[in-house]
C-alpha cells in the first residue's frame, strides 16, 4: 500500500494487477484492499434561560466535523481506467480532489430560540 491521495499518486501499486484474458475475472478475493477509512467527529451544546413565567429562551450550537478532518472516498478499482488505484472522489461522489484539499469541511450552526 503505498497510501497517496488525488494527484500525488496511487494508493496501492498497480502494477501487480494485469487485465485477464478470455472470460475470467482474475484470481483476486473479494474484498482484498480498503480505502483510506473515514472518522470525524461532531458536537453539539444546548442551554436554555428561563426568561420569566413561561417564557424560555434556548441557545443552541452544532458543529460537524469539528477537527476538520480530511474523508476521502475508496481508490478506483477499475483496472481498465486511467485513476486506477487513485482516490479520486469523496464518500458520496461530492466532487473530486483538488490539491491540498480537506472533505468533509468542518460545518457550524448557531441558533436562538424563544418560547412564549
Amino acid at each position: 500500500m503505498l497510501g497517496n491521495i488525488g494527484l500525488a499518486g496511487k494508493w496501492f501499486d498497480t502494477t501487480q494487477f494485469s487485465q485477464p484474458q478470455g472470460v475470467t475475472i482474475g484470481n483476486v478475493g473479494r474484498n482484498q484492499f480498503r480505502g483510506p477509512g473515514a472518522w470525524t467527529l461532531d458536537m453539539s451544546v444546548f442551554r436554555t434561560f428561563p426568561v420569566g413565567g413561561q417564557r424560555r429562551l434556548e441557545f443552541r450550537a452544532e458543529a460537524g466535523n469539528i477537527f476538520n478532518h480530511p474523508v476521502f472516498g475508496n481508490p478506483n478499482t477499475d483496472i481498465q481506467s486511467g485513476t486506477f488505484g487513485q482516490i479520486m472522489g469523496i464518500p458520496g461522489g461530492g466532487g473530486t480532489i483538488n490539491a491540498n484539499a480537506s472533505y468533509v469541511e468542518r460545518q457550524i450552526r448557531l441558533g436562538l430560540r424563544f418560547t412564549f
